[in-house]
């Protein structure tokens, strides 16, 4: 096995896995479509995606026909573990059919449960390099981290160019608006708990805000040095659960995005020897 196929079935076993991770959150959450059979209500919302999926009619006959939400719930998790155990040159038309499937079952939900995630766009994007081979897929992980990169950083900008992060008291508000069904259905959750400590304390919000803040921009250093990618990977680590636990945001989506900083160094050093060898 080459030094890139050998690369491509690391690269193909570590997302995979983190895939079936993240697929288990969503169901210990709550988040198949079997969980949403028959739903009447549905949001499109604004997002381009949305229409194109509803003018081809899949949602609405999935949602109302209980053996297409479980047959796409059930390929979305046996795929990768094909992909993973069965890995050979059939990876490439597995993870197709994964992405297809996967997109499907995620349009779906969002569309019948009134909710828009952007940072599942992650998953799509570290999945995409394992549809290429030998030198496209060490140009594609590269590709994946610096957009990663781009994503989170442009996240950092926005809240600063739209005043959210010199607005004082602007974090405390948000937290009132983000556990408003939270603190009317379930008070005592201890996720409840943290967001009213730090309400009563604006201060103390306007300092993890920051926090929050620079915890994203830092992602600017990966435009310029690969040397710190494995601290960025603990960074990533923390953000995804301390937006989890103060602010009661799912984020390990993106978290996903550790697996092309992880991969980096071996990356650079297949290009360079690819390069020579030119």
């Amino acid at each position: 096995m080459s030094e890139s196929s050998k690369l491509h079935y690391q690269y193909s076993l570590s997302v995979f896995v983190y895939v079936l991770i993240v697929l288990g959150f969503r169901f210990f959450g709550g988040k198949f479509l079997v969980d949403f059979y028959d739903q009447p209500l549905k949001d499109i919302g604004e997002s381009y995606f949305y229409w194109l999926s509803l003018l081809s009619f899949f949602p609405n006959y999935i949602i109302h026909h209980y053996w297409a939400c479980l047959f796409v719930d059930s390929f979305v998790v046996i795929l990768p573990i094909l992909c993973i155990v069965f890995y050979s040159k059939y990876i490439k038309v597995l993870t197709t059919l994964f992405l297809l499937l996967f997109w499907i079952q995620t349009s779906t939900v969002e569309i019948f449960t009134l909710s828009h995630s952007k940072s599942v766009v992650c998953i799509f994007l570290v999945i995409l390099p394992i549809l290429f081979i030998k030198k496209k897929i060490l140009l594609m992980i590269d590709f994946a981290r610096y957009a990663g990169a781009y994503f989170i950083v442009s996240a950092a900008y926005f809240k600063y160019v739209n005043g959210a992060l010199l607005k004082k008291g602007n974090y405390s508000i948000a937290l009132v608006n983000q556990y408003y069904d939270r603190a009317i259905m379930n008070p005592e959750h201890f996720l409840f708990q943290i967001a009213t400590y730090i309400i009563d304390r604006p201060w103390l919000g306007d300092i993890l805000f920051r926090m929050l803040f620079l915890s994203q921009v830092v992602f600017v250093l990966t435009f310029f040095t690969r040397k710190l990618d494995k601290l960025l990977i603990v960074n990533l680590f923390l953000f995804s659960s301390l937006t989890y636990v103060f602010m009661g945001i799912y984020n390990y989506d993106i978290f996903i995005l550790s697996i092309p900083l992880f991969f980096s160094s071996q990356v650079l050093k297949e290009l360079n020897f690819k390069m020579k060898v030119d």
